[in-house]
């Protein structure tokens, strides 16, 4: 269970659950509904906010919003289940490694201490932020890749 300041939801969950539909939507090549994405995002991000604060173990939870993300790209987005299962999964893992990239970053080259990364203080989340803008740099590559892909395929 994470105590979250209620601002964790505004810079942080409600961001990061917009930009995860985003590339899933990048993820599948599928052409952006901004307005679903929009609803999905805040739906995601605000369960996410809630899912965060249960009284679980820390890799349930991700686990548990995995699940709601996919319903939601199936349910809201109208997305074909497997395919929201395909995004769902591949989104995670880039957040993943985002997350991870930041966290080196942060520890390993500028020194900072995991409790100060870790603490979902203000400055914590704000650090977050940058792996976000990651994550939508890796959807967008995908994107880039399954359309140059697809470029070629018409050409053979």
């Amino acid at each position: 269970m994470l105590k979250l300041p209620i601002i964790s939801l505004f810079l942080r969950t409600i961001p990061e659950g917009i930009i995860l539909v985003l590339v899933g939507y990048m993820i599948l090549n599928k052409p952006l509904e901004k307005q679903k994405i929009c609803i999905t995002g805040v739906i995601l991000g605000i369960s996410t906010y809630f899912v965060r604060m249960l009284p679980i173990n820390f890799g349930i939870h991700m686990i548990l919003i995995l699940f709601v993300y996919m319903f939601l790209l199936h349910k809201i987005n109208i997305m074909n289940f497997y395919k929201a299962v395909t995004a769902g999964i591949v989104s995670f893992i880039f957040i993943a490694i985002s997350e991870w990239i930041m966290l080196v970053f942060y520890i390993g080259v500028l020194g900072m201490s995991t409790e100060k990364v870790l603490d979902q203080s203000l400055s914590s989340i704000l650090l977050g932020l940058p792996s976000l803008v990651l994550l939508f740099c890796m959807g967008m590559l995908v994107q880039k890749i399954i359309n140059i892909n697809a470029r070629k395929s018409k050409v053979h």
